[in-house]
């Protein structure tokens, strides 16, 4: 599952950028779609939140998460050990995750880390060496519509996690022009 085509062995967990300017892209049968998202706000309080889709593109559900003072790349590493440790208790089996922080992605490829990320970076190790089918690409922001859309209504959620398991109504017109484009 590694190969070396830079000279360098990184697992094929790691399959690097997805650019489909025309939006989102369904998972294959059996997967669940993943994408998450962090941001600052202008007081420097960080957030995160996630969306799951199956492969119709259907809701599964989501989540948003306040975290208080972070720097970004701690907040995005954060969102994808949330977004992971859901996954692993809702028992999802094939998992297909999507992050805008390409800096995130080559932290947890090996490529590098920081002190300050150190602990998070091994606890989604942890998560992505588990026994499931799980791939971890990085994708523009553009793709991460919905995600994006929880970001600006999560600031008043606390540090605990929500679930949302109905589809807020803000992400319906975003979830509907995807599958008319996917």
């Amino acid at each position: 599952m590694e190969n070396s085509s830079t000279n360098k062995f990184k697992h094929a967990i790691f399959q690097g950028f997805s650019n489909n300017a025309d939006g989102w892209i369904p998972p294959p049968k059996g997967y669940v779609c993943v994408c998450v998202n962090a941001s600052i706000h202008q007081q420097g309080d960080a957030i995160c939140e996630g969306v799951f889709q199956n492969e119709q593109e259907d809701w599964i559900l989501g989540f948003r998460r306040e975290l208080g003072r972070a720097i970004i790349s701690v907040a995005e590493l954060l969102a994808i050990r949330i977004g992971l440790e859901i996954c692993h208790q809702q028992k999802f089996q094939k998992i297909k995750l999507f992050s805008d922080s390409l800096e995130a992605i080559n932290m947890l490829s090996g490529d590098y880390h920081s002190d300050s990320s150190f602990n998070e970076v091994t606890a989604i190790h942890d998560l992505i060496y588990s026994n499931w089918d799980f791939v971890i690409k990085q994708t523009s922001r553009e793709n991460l519509n919905c995600a994006n859309y929880l970001a600006k209504t999560a600031y008043t959620v606390g540090a605990n996690t929500i679930l949302l398991w109905n589809r807020p109504l803000g992400c319906l017109d975003i979830l509907l022009l995807d599958k008319r484009n996917a």
